[in-house]
């Protein structure tokens, strides 16, 4: 009883949101739970550890610098509506080649 109570009264460290760990796990399940209409080859079980290893790799590159940070940073995620549209505004299989035009199309439709 008394670890339990200096380990809730001791000062937090800082600590890494998920982890590699963490995001191999979200990566590696979110591949196995794609649906059917997605191409057989990315639901092989080599491909979802492969995906699963790469699911970390954004977060390894935070912090690396203003040119990459400028160019990865806002790419880490999308948010997808019910619809599968990107913020409810454009297919996610019509997403543009270039962040710069994401982000043009984006801020066409009101969100940044």
């Amino acid at each position: 009883m008394l670890a339990l109570v200096l380990i809730a009264i001791l000062p937090a460290s800082g600590v890494w949101a998920w982890g590699a760990t963490g995001h191999e796990w979200v990566s590696g399940m979110a591949v196995e739970k794609l649906p059917d209409s997605v191409p057989t080859f990315i639901r092989t079980p080599e491909a979802a550890a492969e995906i699963a290893v790469m699911g970390r790799e954004l977060d390894r590159s935070k912090g690396a610098g203003k040119t990459l940070d400028a160019e990865r940073d806002p790419g880490h995620y999308v948010d997808l509506a019910d619809d599968g549209s990107v913020e409810g505004i454009l297919a996610l299989h019509k997403l543009p080649v270039t962040r710069k035009d994401y982000g043009m199309l984006l801020r066409a439709g009101g969100k940044t």
